[in-house]
């Protein structure tokens, strides 16, 4: 199981806006692909979902920009669940220029569990549960006590 998923990405021309820096909207997508590759990496793509007729939803994001990125940076993109509830789960998102070490963005994702079928939110079940640590800190995996 992997606590904190991380990945790298190099800005592309597409994701400029009219600032000649980093869309808002590219940061939020940048955190669902965090979030589907952690999902991803712990063994629940949306295929297992889609088999199991429940997934995870967007129920409200919080993203704090702290600094832009521009065309080509290199980026790290870091991802972990910082807390769970019967129907919910709390994750956390950072994102690193990789060269200068400087913190571009700070979020948060609550996310629902539902029925796909009817969309209602239903307990998340004990067979996901237990394939996502929780990590409060956003500690890296060899950090953790196990």
């Amino acid at each position: 199981m992997i606590a904190r998923f991380e990945f790298q990405h190099q800005v592309t021309p597409e994701e400029i806006n009219d600032y000649q820096h980093v869309d808002n909207t590219v940061y939020l997508r940048w955190m669902l692909w965090a979030a589907d590759g952690h999902s991803a990496a712990n063994g629940w793509s949306f295929a297992d979902y889609r088999r199991l007729g429940k997934a995870w939803v967007v129920r409200k994001h919080e993203i704090r920009y702290l600094w832009p990125a521009f065309e080509n940076d290199p980026l790290l993109i870091r991802t972990w669940i910082e807390s769970a509830r019967p129907m919910r789960c709390l994750r956390r998102y950072e994102i690193f220029h990789r060269d200068s070490n400087r913190q571009l963005l700070s979020a948060s994702t609550e996310w629902c569990f539902v029925e796909l079928d009817s969309g209602k939110p239903c307990r998340v079940p004990q067979e996901v549960l237990v394939s996502f640590p929780i990590n409060p800190h956003g500690d890296a995996d060899e950090d953790l006590a196990t």
